[in-house]
């Protein structure tokens, strides 16, 4: 008799639990969800956001380990008395941008040993964002090549143009007099093998036009100091005074 009472009252209980005793009962709501009937696997991915159900979202694009970007708002104290960015101050970012792309593959100091030749396709104005992209296309020996993108935009319009494009030769620094042998650069996308199989070129013909220099250099007269004169002249005597 004892028995059908509880169970009688414990039905009463569980009848008399509405939403409002739910809000007030934290004990109870533990309680009615335990009752609740567990979800599906495809219950879950039915109510999923469209990302998840498509599986994972698009990766952000991958980036080199050695790339580096760089964006400068062009202000006047960088511009020239036409209002324009002067070549010299553009040519310190680049080499300051491709610098930290060589230190960070050498992981020590790297200095600059030579830049290719440069064409300006645009000017630069006032007010104008530069943006610049360095990373290593090859390492070598000591050196390695670093490729250089710069282009500029105006944030109001949002026009973008192509300014210039470089190779820079940095040489990587020990401490002391230890040099520092580099580890090679794996490239990945096909862009990356393109460039590192050309920058094998690009240093080949740095090295022949740099002894060709040398050549012209060491062919051209050396300044002693003395006056040319033309032939034919007899030399002039001082006056004495």
């Amino acid at each position: 008799m004892t028995s059908k009472r509880s169970d009688a009252s414990r039905r009463e209980q569980t009848a008399g639990l509405t939403w409002g005793n739910l809000l007030f009962f934290p004990q109870s709501l533990v309680i009615f969800l335990s009752f609740l009937p567990p979800l599906s696997g495809s219950d879950v991915r039915r109510g999923a956001p469209s990302r998840l159900r498509s599986g994972m979202a698009s990766a952000a694009p991958r980036r080199p380990g050695t790339e580096v970007q760089m964006s400068q708002l062009v202000l006047p104290c960088h511009s020239n008395h036409r209002g324009e960015l002067g070549a010299g101050q553009l040519l310190k970012w680049m080499d300051t941008a491709a610098c930290l792309s060589a230190e960070r593959h050498a992981g020590c100091p790297c200095v600059t040993a030579s830049m290719d030749d440069i064409y300006f396709e645009h000017t630069i104005s006032v007010g104008q964002v530069v943006n610049i992209k360095a990373k290593v296309n090859r390492a070598f020996n000591s050196s390695m090549e670093v490729g250089i993108q710069v282009s500029h935009e105006e944030l109001c319009s949002g026009r973008r143009w192509s300014t210039c494009k470089a190779f820079a030769t940095f040489v990587a620094q020990g401490q002391g007099d230890a040099k520092v042998k580099l580890k090679p650069l794996s490239p990945q996308t096909e862009e990356e093998k393109i460039e590192h199989s050309i920058a094998a070129e690009r240093r080949r013909m740095r090295l022949a036009h740099k002894d060709t220099l040398k050549d012209l250099l060491a062919r051209c007269p050396r300044d002693t100091g003395t006056a040319a004169r033309a032939p034919g002249r007899a030399p002039e005597r001082r006056r004495r005074r």
